[in-house]
Formats: C-alpha cells, structure tokens, sequence
C-alpha cells in the first residue's frame, strides 16, 4: 500500500521524459528507472542529437550507450581498446560536429602516442578508422601527457600534449585546434622554462574563433612572502588569431595576495580575467574582487580595477554570529565566469569548507560589464554537507547559462524545510540522507533573483539527484542524473522563461 502511494506521489511530482513539450516556465521530467552496474558510476552523457542521448560506461570495462529520447536504453557496447598485445587507455568521447571520436593513448618505450577513431552512431560499434593525431618523445624520463577543451558552444577542440621535465625546469606544450570533421586548423608550440615548480591548477578556455587561453599558478604564496612585493604569480598563455600571436604573461599584483582566478574570452580576440584578493598572508582571506583585461595583439593589460567588499556584503556572504561582523571573507572560490547575452561577465563563487557539515555554502554572484564596471553583487544563501562514505557529491550547485539567455540558472539540492527562500536566521542545511528539494535560482541580467523548487523529496528512500554530474544541452534543457542505491533516473530540466 505505502509503495501504491510512493507511486501516485510520483506522478504528480515527476512527469515521463518525452511525453510532453516542456512548456512551464521551469519544468522537469523523468525517465525510466535504470540500474547502475556493479562498479556504482553513474554513465556520463557526453553529446545528443534528435534520436537520444550518448554516454559513457565503466563496467569494469570503458563503454559506450545509447539512451532515446525518454532516456530509455537502447543499446551499450564495450569499447576495444587493444592494439595486438598493447593496451591503450581511452582519454575522452566527444560528440563533436554530429559525429562520435573516441581519443586514446598508448605508451612506447620512448614516446606516447595518441589516437582518434569514430563511433558509429547506429550500432555503437568502433568504426576501425583511426588515425595517429600526435607522436611525442618522452624527456630524461619523464613521460607526456594529453589534454583536450571544447568551446562553450563546441564549434572548436582543443587537442594538446604537455610534457614536464622536472629535473630540467621545462615544460613543452603542442596546441591543435579542431574543427568541423575534425580538420586541423592550426597548431603551435610553446616551451616554458621554470626556475622551480612546474605551472599547475589550470583553467583553459577556448572561443568559438579558436583561441586559447590558459591559466595556471605559477609561484605559490610561502613564507618569504611575508617580505616580498610580489604575494604569489599565475602565468598567462594566449594563442590567438590561429596561433599568430602566441604570447605568455605574468599576472600579479604588488603588495596583494590573488585568491582565486577565472578568465571569460569576450566577444572578440580580447579576455577578461577576474579573481579575488587580499593583503593578509592567510590563505583563506578574501578583502574584493579585481578585474582586468588583456588585449594579446599588442601584449598589454588593459582596464585594472579592485573593488573592495564592503562590511555588509561581508556579513551577508558570511552569515555570521551578529556579534562578530566579519572583517574578510574566507574560504571561497571561484567556480565559473560566462559571458552573458549583452556582452557581461557573470562570476559565480562557493564558500567550500574541507568539513563534514556545513560543506558547501553560500554563493556569490557579481556581475562585470567590459571595461571593469562592477555592476552588482549578490549572495545567495546555501547551506550543504557531505556524506564522505557515498561514492557521489550530491551538495554544490550546477549552471545552465545558454550563451543566448540574459537569465542564469544554478541548480541545487535544499534542505525541504527551507522553502524556495529561507530566512538567514533558519536556514536548514541540506544532507543527502534527509529530505530536501531541487532548487533552481533563477539570476536576471540586473541581478532580479527568484527561486523555484523543481522536485521534492518527500521521502528518504526517494532519489536524490546529483547536480554535479550534470549534462548541459546548449539550448534551454539540462540533464542531471538522480539517485538511490543501485537505481537511478535522468532528470531533464526546461527553461522556458
């Protein structure tokens, strides 16, 4: 009787995936109930296209799957990944210009190589084709590594290998861009010599031009920083215009500490860099947030601008005892930069805490026009733990921003006592094993935000759904996975606003 109710609750809750156009406002829709295979990975769908959705398997075994439109499975196959008695390791699945690529890499003696071959969209089946992309000797040891970034609307694909020799404080990067059918466009090479750590914790954007820009940290705050001008460095590299201007740059202000970095490409060859600092040597300390801009054809940093947090911005993103009004804020970091319809920058970051509860909490948005204008700064207010035992993250939050909406949406999973807005005095926080909602935070080009809750878990044998392990669409859809124990279900969200 309690499982007939379960049901019926269900259906007023959720309707089947495919059975209607989405027509709300915000809307989402479930399909079947699947099960997870015995190694608990939920498939990663990575490209879809009128017939259905295409993921990737790991059954002990890397495969391939084909969901229809109602995120029903059709077919799944095993991907060979055997050349004779070699064993290659499969590196990504693209579903790049309509077609499938599957990129793997095999290491020799001396050198690694790195292979491209198609997947038929029908059988699922490897079509033999494949082609060497790239042959790269090793160093004193030291062995190459592939890397791969598509554009924001997936026009371009970045392909690289990077090698690092430590013992000799260099590091050699080769770029390929790829178009549509996977045609090289152009490539280039860049050699970096470091006097100590090699650059790491990157961020790599590519534009629908085929630039490429990347950022990494280059010298880590230490003590000695205590007395140096310099905190800490990132190294820039910017290939734009087809690899014509191909330049690397330092970026670091004197007498600060940056906390966290994000670049956006603008709408032509420029980019616009944002990150926050401060001057106290703690790592965790946040004061403002900075803005720049470079512009790569003539090698310069245009536009610096910090805009210091103001004391009730602190305590609102902070959500502190009423007693203590923060003087900073801490431990945030920034998770995404995108560019807006109208040419803006929106910044989102998370207040993360390496903690069982408490985990993920409040997020900030700011909103840059070009130029380095701070238009407006919001907080909105989150409370999520973890559960360290489970194999996924069910807490942070997940973006749909298509390049042609004004609005932003983060998604989310909420304690269900919060409501769609709670107060700051009694906010619940969210934890996988209670009761909560999917929440989605709609964020307007002015900085109107509204809430909205899309699925209620009213049950704790409910799914839970998994933002993190979400699949944007690039149009106004979204997929995310939900989840209980061996079972789960796709969840595709509408935006319709």
């Amino acid at each position: 009787m309690k499982s007939l109710i379960l049901n019926i609750i269900l259906v007023f809750i959720l309707i089947p995936a495919g059975a209607q156009p989405l027509l709300d406002p915000i809307a989402v829709y479930s399909g079947p109930d699947l099960n997870l295979a015995n190694d608990l990975i939920i498939p990663g769908i990575f490209g879809h296209d009128e017939t259905g959705y295409y993921a990737h398997t790991l059954d002990y075994r890397d495969g391939v799957e084909f969901l229809d439109t109602e995120f029903r499975s059709v077919r799944r196959e095993y991907l060979d990944l055997m050349n004779g008695l070699r064993n290659r390791t499969l590196l990504a699945l693209f579903y790049f210009h309509d077609s499938i690529y599957m990129f793997t890499s095999e290491e020799r003696l001396t050198r690694m190589l790195l292979y491209v071959e198609t997947i038929d969209k029908k059988t699922m089946l490897q079509n033999g084709d494949e082609r060497l992309l790239m042959d790269v000797h090793n160093m004193a040891g030291w062995i190459t590594d592939f890397g791969f970034s598509l554009s924001r609307q997936e026009n371009k694909l970045l392909v690289y290998s990077r090698l690092d020799a430590l013992s000799k404080h260099i590091q050699d990067i080769h770029f390929e861009m790829y178009g549509e059918g996977l045609t090289l466009e152009w490539e280039a090479d860049k050699r970096i010599v470091y006097p100590q750590r090699p650059p790491r914790a990157e961020i790599i954007k590519v534009n629908e031009k085929g630039d490429v820009f990347i950022i990494t940290l280059q010298d880590e705050q230490k003590l000695s920083s205590l007395w140096n001008i310099t905190k800490n460095r990132y190294r820039l590299f910017a290939l734009t215009e087809q690899g014509k201007y191909n330049n690397s740059y330092m970026l670091d202000f004197p007498e600060l500490y940056i906390r966290g970095i994000h670049l956006e490409p603008g709408a032509g060859h420029d980019l616009s860099i944002v990150g926050f600092y401060s001057p106290t040597h703690y790592r965790a300390m946040v004061d403002g947030a900075f803005y720049v801009e470079l512009n790569n054809e003539t090698g310069e940093f245009l536009n610096e601008r910090f805009f210091e947090f103001e004391p009730w911005f602190l305590a609102e993103a902070m959500a502190p005892d009423p007693k203590k009004p923060p003087k900073e804020m801490y431990w945030f970091k920034i998770r995404h930069m995108i560019r807006r319809n109208n040419g803006d920058f929106l910044v989102l970051a998370e207040n993360e805490i390496e903690q069982n509860y408490d985990t993920y909490m409040n997020i900030v948005a700011m909103n840059f026009s070009p130029g380095g204008t701070l238009n407006w700064k919001r907080v909105i207010p989150k409370r999520q733990g973890i559960d360290k035992q489970s194999n996924f993250n069910y807490s942070s939050f997940q973006v749909h921003a298509p390049i042609n909406m004004d609005k932003t949406y983060l998604v989310f999973n909420d304690n269900i006592k919060n409501g769609e807005w709670p107060s700051e005095d009694k906010i619940k926080s969210f934890h996988p094993n209670g009761k909560a909602t999917l929440k989605v935070i709609t964020i307007g080009a002015m900085g109107e935000i509204s809430s909205s809750i899309i699925y209620r878990k009213i049950k704790k044998r409910m799914k839970t759904p998994v933002p993190l392990r979400y699949y944007d669409m690039l149009n106004h859809e979204m997929v995310i996975p939900s989840i209980r124990y061996k079972k789960y279900t796709y969840l595709k969200i509408g935006f319709n606003e």
